[in-house]
C-alpha cells in the first residue's frame, strides 16, 4: 500500500483515498505514522465489502467533479502512471484501463483486448469485436465522474460492470493504454510475492526503475554496502556474517555467530537470526525470529512459520 501511494506522488498525485474493510483501525494507525507532507491521505470504510465497484460507488463523495486514479494495492510496479493520464485526457474517455503486453505471463491473466484505436473491444465477460492487441490489466485506471452513474453502492466488481456497460452504451468512452519501459508484479499471495521479490532483488542495481527510490520514499534509504547487497544507511553488518547478494536487508536485525543470508533473500526489519542460521531465496517479514542451525529456503517466512513459495497444484 505504501508503494502505491509512493507511486501516486511522485507523479504529482496528492489527495490519496484508500479504501478500507480488513483491519482498517491497525491501518488507520499506520498510516497515522507516516509523515504526510506533501500527500493527504483519506479513508472511505466498508462496513460490508463492495468490491471494486460498490467500492469505487461509496468513495464518491470524496472525488468532486475531478478524474481520478483507481489503483489495487497487490502489485509492486513502476508505472508511468503520467503517461496514462496523458493517455486518458487525449483520447477523450471516461475509463482508461493501463494494459501490459507480457506474452511470458499472459496465460496466469485474463486477456483484456483493443481495436488499433485503443478502443476497448474484448474482456473476459464482454466482446463487441476481435481485438488487434492485447494484454494484461495492471489493477490500475484512470477515471472520469461520469463512471459513478454506471455504478451502484453493493457488492461488485468495476471490471463487471462499469466497461461492459460503457461499451455497450459508449464504446468510445471504454479504453486501454498500453504501458511501455515498465514492470508490474503481482504479490496477491504468497507464490505471486515471493516470485515477486525473486525477480525485483534482480532489478535494484538497474536506475531506471526507481526501486530503491520508492523504497527509500517511505522509509530509510538504502545503500549498496557490497556488491548487490542493500541494506540502510543506519545498519552496519557485522563481519561474522556470511552474506551472497542479490539480498535486501532491514534495520534493527541482530546476527549471531554463524549466520548466512544467501541470495535473493529479503530481510525485514528488527529480525533475529540465531547461531548457524540460514536464510535463501527467501522473504522474512519483520519483527521474526529465526532460530538456531534453522534453514529457511524458498519460503516466506513469519511469526515463527515457513511458507512455501510453491504454487498449490
Amino acid at each position: 500500500m505504501l508503494h502505491t501511494v509512493s507511486l501516486f506522488r511522485r507523479h504529482g498525485i496528492t489527495d490519496i483515498v484508500i479504501n478500507l474493510f480488513h483491519l482498517p483501525e491497525r491501518i488507520e494507525e499506520f498510516f497515522c505514522e507516516v509523515p504526510q507532507k506533501d500527500f493527504r491521505i483519506s479513508f472511505s470504510k466498508e462496513p460490508l465489502l463492495l468490491g471494486t465497484g460498490g467500492g469505487v460507488k461509496r468513495a464518491e463523495p470524496f472525488f468532486s467533479s475531478e478524474p481520478f486514479v483507481l489503483a489495487n494495492c497487490d502489485f509492486i510496479t513502476n508505472l508511468d502512471l503520467s503517461f496514462l493520464i496523458e493517455n486518458h485526457f487525449r483520447s477523450g474517455a471516461w475509463a482508461t484501463m493501463a494494459l501490459m503486453e507480457d506474452p511470458a505471463r499472459q496465460k496466469l491473466y485474463s486477456a483484456v483486448g483493443t481495436k488499433e484505436t485503443g478502443v476497448l473491444c474484448s474482456l473476459p465477460r464482454k466482446q463487441t469485436g476481435e481485438p488487434a492487441r492485447s494484454g494484461i490489466f495492471t489493477g490500475v485506471h484512470v477515471l472520469e465522474p461520469e463512471i459513478f452513474s454506471f455504478l451502484e453502492e453493493k457488492p461488485s466488481g468495476i471490471n463487471d460492470v462499469l466497461y461492459p456497460a460503457l461499451m455497450e452504451s459508449h464504446p468510445e468512452k471504454a479504453r486501454g493504454c498500453f504501458m511501455k519501459d515498465s514492470f508490474w508484479y503481482d504479490t496477491g499471495d504468497i507464490p505471486s510475492l515471493w516470485q515477486s521479490s525473486q525477480e525485483l532483488l534482480s532489478k535494484l542495481s538497474e536506475p531506471k526503475t526507481k526501486l530503491l527510490e520508492s523504497i527509500s520514499s517511505y522509509g530509510p534509504v538504502y545503500k549498496e554496502v557490497a556488491p548487490k547487497v542493500w541494506t540502510t544507511q543506519r545498519t552496519t553488518l557485522p563481519a561474522h556474517v556470511k552474506i551472497t547478494g542479490p539480498c535486501l536487508i532491514g534495520e534493527g536485525c541482530q546476527f549471531e555467530e554463524g549466520t548466512e543470508i544467501g541470495p535473493y533473500s529479503v530481510i525485514g526489519d528488527r529480525i533475529l537470526m540465531a547461531s548457524g542460521s540460514k536464510v535463501e531465496r527467501s522473504v522474512v517479514l519483520s519483527h521474526s525470529q529465526i532460530q538456531s542451525q534453522q534453514v529457511i529456503s524458498g519460503s516466506l517466512f513469519f511469526e515463527g512459520r515457513a511458507f512455501s513459495a510453491q504454487a498449490p497444484k
